[in-house]
């Protein structure tokens, strides 16, 4: 009798025991969202700075939801939490990528992604930062050319000139155009603005009319871009014979 009641209070004990650690037990949470530290950058003509992210996540097991939104979040303070501007949604099927758009130059942000679930709760993952103190002077880079004029003899004194963008690299310059002078060393060149510009310098082709050109005339073109630093870049030249029209 001693025996029987020993083997069920023992019976009664384990069940005990492993529906309490059925209940305490935790579920592991291996969701993750890894942003990586290697950023890129392009600094915009108005002087804001865009950076470039990339990452790779990880959903999971669904114990704790579905995945509604995959982005990078960020702020000029450590661990910044989601809000209504301050997210960049993250492209991609699992190496991810995201552009944070117009920063403030001279600042650092702090950048970690995010699994946004649907239960509304937000899984965040490792934290880098990035300053957007950037001098591009030694990495951007530009290729330009004349469209048009070509190196033929015309009847005007006016011309629609044009330059092509083939390439922008890490900055845009702050002003673009055509210069044509006299001399082919260009001294004394008269300056032509693109007059479609808008917002960056992209690679697509520019337009600027010279006009009140001397006749039978010796002209040479080029294609300019000057940087916020002052600093400026040319293209190929052109030579044209300006004559009269009978």
């Amino acid at each position: 009798m001693r025996n029987l009641l020993m083997a069920v209070l023992f019976a009664f004990s384990t069940v005990a025991f492993f529906s309490c650690s059925s209940k305490d037990a935790v579920v592991k949470d291996d969701r993750s969202f890894v942003t990586n530290a290697d950023t890129d950058y392009f600094i915009n003509r108005d002087g804001t700075v865009d950076i470039m992210l990339t990452g790779a996540f990880d959903d999971g097991n669904k114990d704790f939801g579905n995945v509604v939104r995959r982005a990078f979040v960020y702020g000029t303070t450590s661990k910044p939490t989601v809000n209504s501007s301050n997210t960049a949604i993250a492209v991609g099927p699992a190496n991810v990528s995201a552009t944070l758009k117009n920063l403030n130059r001279n600042s650092t942000y702090f950048i970690r992604a995010f699994l946004e679930m649907n239960d509304g709760s937000f899984f965040y993952g490792n934290e880098i930062h990035v300053s957007t103190q950037i001098d591009a002077s030694q990495s951007r880079s530009m290729a330009m050319e004349m469209i048009t004029p070509k190196t033929i003899a015309i009847e005007a004194t006016s011309i629609d000139a044009a330059l092509r963008v083939l390439e922008v690299e890490k900055e845009s310059p702050i002003e673009l155009g055509i210069q044509y002078s006299l001399n082919s060393d260009f001294t004394d060149a008269m300056t032509l603005l693109a007059d479609n510009l808008v917002g960056n310098v992209s690679t697509t082709s520019y337009f600027a009319d010279a006009t009140n050109l001397t006749p039978a005339t010796d002209y040479h073109f080029r294609p300019y871009a000057r940087y916020a630093d002052g600093s400026l870049t040319y293209g190929g030249t052109h030579t044209i014979v300006v004559r009269t029209t009978n």
